[in-house]
């Protein structure tokens, strides 16, 4: 918190001190306020991952409302949002930074277990990750992605 605290005051300041890590430059201009107002749950995704991050590469797909209860709901019966990400290798819970929109997200779903060999291990991923969205059109929009995923005590 002092960091991200810190930097803010310095952009606010007129000083941009921005670092050279493309994901920390990221999550420090969101903290302070460049893409708007964040949500109490988009600050603590990027404090995350200004408190350290491993880049990965991901085989993301699309999942959301037009798939019927699958895609209205995440594994536990909750409502899917903007904030929904589905991944397999990854802990519930885990923050991601989709580096190609960028978008940040959080790990609340799960998919088919056979989806990382299906998508991942075939087109040497990392992992696979399923973003949760409302627009039908990227329903069969695929693509190999970099993340960042953040670090949680010595992962």
């Amino acid at each position: 918190m002092m960091v991200a605290a810190m930097i803010a005051l310095a952009i606010a300041g007129g000083m941009e001190p921005l670092p050279a890590d493309p994901v920390q430059r990221i999550a420090t201009k969101a903290l302070a306020g460049h893409f708007g107002a964040l949500e109490p749950w988009q600050r603590e995704g990027y404090q995350a991952l200004l408190n350290g991050h491993k880049r990965l590469r991901a085989y993301r797909t699309h999942y959301g409302p037009y798939e019927g209860r699958q895609g209205r709901v995440d594994a536990r019966g909750r409502p899917c949002t903007m904030r929904t990400l589905a991944a397999n290798r990854l802990k519930r819970g885990t923050w991601v930074l989709l580096l190609d929109e960028p978008e940040l997200r959080q790990v609340l779903d799960r998919g088919a277990p056979g989806n990382d060999a299906r998508f991942a291990d075939r087109h040497r991923c990392d992992l696979w990750v399923d973003r949760w969205h409302p627009d039908p059109r990227l329903r069969n929009v695929a693509a190999v992605v970099g993340i960042a995923v953040a670090r949680r005590g010595n992962q």
